[in-house]
């Protein structure tokens, strides 16, 4: 596997990224992402200030696929079934 320039090889790319998910700032930030993935920041205002909106396909019960036939049914089809975890 190749690697960027900084980082030496795949040790070094584990090393580094466990140091920067247990450091200081991570740990004071958490919380941040946490609102973004799971929280009031999701979906709605919150979710546009804070530009995590995403294609409209990618939101669970967005789309209902069994009643309606959409312009870009087979996209919506595939991002409804990755993101349920089921596969086509």
């Amino acid at each position: 596997m190749n690697f960027a320039i900084f980082f030496l090889h795949f040790q070094d790319f584990i090393r580094k990224h466990r140091l920067a998910l247990e450091s200081d700032h991570v740990s004071a930030n958490l919380h941040q992402w946490i609102d973004l993935i799971f929280g009031h920041r999701q979906q709605g205002e919150a979710a546009v200030e804070a530009l995590n909106v995403f294609y409209y396909c990618s939101y669970e019960g967005a789309v209902n696929l069994v009643g309606h036939l959409v312009h870009s049914f087979p996209l919506c089809k595939t991002t409804t079934f990755r993101i349920s975890g089921r596969h086509i």
